[in-house]
């Protein structure tokens, strides 16, 4: 295709991997962001003003930077905006940023560029939100189902939550995996103390230095590291296919949240498993904090209300978990056989 495709990413620590997966396809790719140095971007730049890239990774908060979207501009040579993972975007969304919201003053330097909008969960309201906010005029929307019938959904009652990853973690020896954890107070202690029960794993949160998160993922996605444990923002754009289990050993904010969490097992089809340690403590804590910061009455009865959602699925014992989740997206399907309901595991969500 002709000109560059400007893809906006949220995570920096990410955009290496999805340079050299395109790179791998003979893609020549480049990308922008506040971490590299003066000399490094003016590389970058001179690159697209040699029309030398055909796809340029770039965060959001580098984007709308005045001065490069001039020089963007006068390059004469942008042909697509791509926004990666957008439900970024919806302020009732899995990880609000404030600046992913700010992307439709795009249009006013590149009135006559098309848009695309990507991601891999979100629900109707949410989607509504991302095209208001980028106002898109009467878009195309492509929809493709939800379900991941490889992934075994298992909600399990929080009591000793140390001695109740570790019992899952024996369940998936030498398996990659990743532990979702609330604070990186939490990510720190867990993976302290299942590297001292001897488990190969490592903690992944934005207070590790840059080089030590690239070189953690690095080694992960090649497997030589068997278990992330993290905050909620690791796995997107994460090209790792082989993750078979996902354990939340706090509760997701939402339905979408937790559909894009534990996603991220499976993805080459084979047979996975997502646990998830439930605290109704936590549902205490998310309205807590949403009553203090979210100042705007119909955004917080939104989060809330997907909140309640989220709750009411995983706390029901008598139908179909994965039939409840997928019907927030108004897909359809019969008893799936392969969560803890379906196969009566429920009885023994306080005994894991």
């Amino acid at each position: 295709w002709s000109g560059v495709s400007l893809v906006v990413s949220p995570w920096i620590a990410l955009l290496a991997d999805q340079i050299a997966t395109v790179s791998e396809e003979g893609i020549p790719a480049a990308s922008l962001n506040s971490s590299m140095g003066v000399k490094e971007t003016r590389l970058v730049k001179e690159g697209l003003s040699e029309k030398k890239y055909k796809l340029l990774y770039i965060a959001p908060e580098t984007l709308l930077n005045e001065e490069l979207l001039v020089f963007l501009l006068q390059t004469n040579n942008i042909s697509l905006i791509a926004i990666d993972e957008c439900h970024v975007i919806s302020s009732w969304g899995t990880s609000f940023r404030p600046k992913y919201r700010k992307l439709a003053e795009l249009k006013d330097y590149f009135p006559d560029i098309p848009f695309i909008a990507l991601t891999a969960t979100l629900n109707k309201i949410g989607t509504q939100d991302v095209i208001d906010t980028l106002k898109m005029d009467s878009p195309v929307k492509f929809i493709h189902s939800l379900d991941r019938p490889s992934i075994q959904y298992n909600v399990f009652m929080k009591t000793d939550s140390n001695k109740q990853i570790v019992s899952i973690i024996d369940r998936h020896i030498n398996k990659a995996g990743i532990i979702y954890c609330s604070t990186v107070s939490q990510v720190d202690e867990l993976c302290t103390y299942l590297q001292y029960k001897g488990y190969n794993c490592k903690p992944y949160h934005s207070k590790l230095k840059k080089k030590e998160k690239e070189t953690i993922l690095d080694d992960y996605l090649k497997g030589d590291i068997d278990i992330i444990v993290a905050t909620i923002a690791f796995g997107m754009g994460i090209d790792k296919v082989d993750i078979r289990f996902v354990i939340h050993n706090n509760l997701p904010s939402s339905v979408d949240a937790y559909l894009q969490e534990t996603g991220r097992a499976a993805r080459d089809g084979k047979k996975s498993s997502a646990y998830l340690l439930y605290d109704s403590d936590d549902k205490g804590l998310y309205k807590f904090l949403w009553n203090k910061t979210i100042k705007n009455p119909v955004s917080l009865k939104i989060v809330n209300t997907q909140l309640e959602k989220l709750d009411n699925i995983l706390t029901n014992t008598y139908q179909c978990r994965r039939k409840l989740l997928l019907k927030e997206f108004d897909e359809d399907i019969e008893d799936c056989g392969n969560c803890d309901v379906c196969l009566n595991y429920y009885t023994l969500k306080d005994s894991l």
